[in-house]
């Protein structure tokens, strides 16, 4: 007994060693040389069970909706949930508490817990400088936050007097990040539950950002003197995304949605911006390993 678990012991101690030696020779290579990344990639996931890689590719197809506009694109961030599993304290006294209780259950959920469960164990294979995935809990869920750094810092500049209006006036781009990455809870902590500034780094637009924030504000509390600025705010804002793009879309990959005012310039270049983006995206993953070309985009930056 004492013999076969020295053994199994040796073994993993053997494919830890290893698997830390091409992450590093991955690492120097990619700066070197970055076109041979790919086959240092495919090296690195043939040292991974069937279910571990197929557990990782689950995990980003599930989060691509939005990821990957962030991975491909100029989205500063996007974040996902995963229901915490409690299967011993399902409320049976109300269905409607009953039925969103058992989403926790549900296959997408239960393939991004374990996805990211997966991804924990072999990120550090996967450096990258540039994209940054950050993990918030509470009580009944995990958030997972994926940050583009360069772009995150990039809006947060642009639109530095409305961040300070809300944070204080000595904050700064990197300041903010730096407390998005220590944070358990980036929108209450360091966005102060304000729907305006989370939406300009979720990629938005400035203008809409603001509009729905002041939209959500009137609806909180509505009077007859503020009815006719929430209605008028109403008519305004539709969806960003009207799940229309042109050409075969293997990935079922829609636009980022959210609400936007259609007739605002801003909202024509987003528009623009995300359409290329979208054409960009389908045509990297076409014919594709979808997880090694995945990787590879973490890597690469």
């Amino acid at each position: 007994m004492h013999v076969r678990n020295a053994a199994r012991d040796n073994r993993t101690v053997i494919k830890s060693i290893f698997l830390t030696l091409i992450c590093i020779s991955l690492t120097v290579i990619c700066i070197l040389n970055p076109t041979h990344s790919s086959q240092h990639i495919t090296q690195i996931l043939h040292t991974l069970t069937q279910e571990e890689r197929s557990s990782l590719e689950w995990f980003f197809r599930c989060f691509a909706q939005d990821s990957s506009y962030v991975l491909f694109g100029t989205k500063p961030m996007a974040f996902c949930h995963i229901r915490k599993i409690d299967a011993c304290n399902l409320p049976v006294s109300n269905v409607y508490n009953f039925m969103d209780s058992i989403s926790q259950f549900h296959l997408c959920n239960l393939l991004k817990k374990d996805g990211w469960e997966t991804w924990g164990k072999y990120q550090h294979l996967f450096p990258s400088s540039n994209y940054i995935f950050v993990e918030n809990n509470d009580p009944k869920s995990t958030t997972i936050f994926l940050i583009n750094k360069r772009e995150f810092l990039k809006k947060i500049t642009e639109n530095i007097a409305i961040f300070r209006d809300t944070l204080g006036t000595q904050v700064t781009p990197q300041k903010i990040l730096t407390e998005c990455l220590q944070s358990n809870n980036i929108i209450k902590e360091v966005l102060k539950n304000n729907d305006a500034l989370l939406g300009i780094l979720l990629g938005f637009g400035t203008h809409n950002a603001q509009l729905f924030w002041r939209m959500q504000q009137l609806e909180e509390a509505r009077t007859p003197e503020t009815e006719e600025e929430y209605k008028n705010l109403q008519s305004r804002l539709a969806a960003f995304s009207d799940h229309h793009t042109s050409g075969f879309n293997f990935l079922l990959l829609p636009l980022p949605g959210f609400s936007a005012d259609l007739e605002c310039l801003e909202t024509k270049q987003l528009k623009s911006a995300y359409t290329r983006q979208h054409k960009n995206i389908i045509q990297k993953y076409r014919n594709q390993d979808f997880l090694e070309v995945t990787l590879e985009q973490i890597v690469r930056d």
